[in-house]
């Protein structure tokens, strides 16, 4: 008797914690599915998805992060926000979705939340190059030009190789009639990605402006040109 009674103890401890495991390895398989309809564009079927991990597990917190990521993809930033709102209050410290977040708010031009989350995911991560890069764009858009090269800053600081930096600080040079030293940075920014676009586009205004119209048409048609969609085999 004494037997069977520990044995349903032992049943007791161990047969909740193996449900909990096998609910976790199934919503990390449907997780999965759920990416790989993400990357086909199947965005709604992909929620569909993440939303029966919420159901099996209501504070999965990849789940709630990927289903807010296939909302924004649609542009259903509203949405979008109230998962990364979930995946927040689940763990506050992930800086990673608080950079999400800022970049639906700034898809919706709110630019001043943003940064808030910028701020967050820079002070949970100092070194989150992302997430400095994510505030210098907010900022610009703002207006706030000297507080977005402090911000750029701390990106030259993480990555001198980052053509985005280079282009900022380009543009910031352009905004105070510096043109020669602007070309200077898209020059090099096009250096570390001859295919950067922004480069070439703020180097061919910036070229118009001085006047230097036949380097500037060079410029802008390199621009177009990398714009352009790669042509389908077969098409002349």
């Amino acid at each position: 008797m004494k037997l069977i009674f520990v044995a349903f103890i032992f049943l007791l401890l161990v047969v909740p914690v193996y449900g909990q495991q096998t609910v976790h390895e199934a919503a990390g398989a449907l997780n999965w599915d759920g990416l790989d309809l993400v990357h086909q564009g199947k965005y709604d079927e992909a929620i569909e998805l993440f939303d029966e991990i919420i159901k099996l597990d209501p504070e999965y917190e990849v789940a709630w992060s990927n289903k807010g990521w296939a909302l924004a993809l649609q542009g259903k930033y509203v949405e979008a926000i109230k998962c990364y709102d979930e995946v927040i209050r689940i763990n506050p410290t992930d800086q990673v979705n608080q950079k999400d977040k800022g970049d639906v708010l700034s898809k919706q031009g709110k630019y001043a939340e943003a940064i808030k989350c910028y701020d967050e995911a820079t002070r949970l991560d100092l070194n989150y190059t992302t997430a400095w890069s994510s505030k210098v764009t907010a900022l610009f858009m703002l207006g706030n030009y000297d507080a977005a090269m402090k911000a750029n800053d701390e990106v030259f600081r993480l990555d001198l190789q980052n053509p985005g930096a280079w282009t900022f600080k380009g543009i910031y040079l352009d905004l105070q009639g510096k043109h020669n030293e602007a070309i200077l940075y898209y020059d090099e920014a096009i250096r570390l990605d001859p295919n950067y676009t922004d480069a070439w586009l703020n180097k061919g205004a910036t070229l118009e402006a001085m006047g230097k119209d036949d380097e500037s048409q060079k410029a802008f048609a390199e621009a177009v040109r990398l714009y352009k969609p790669a042509k389908k085999n077969g098409d002349s």
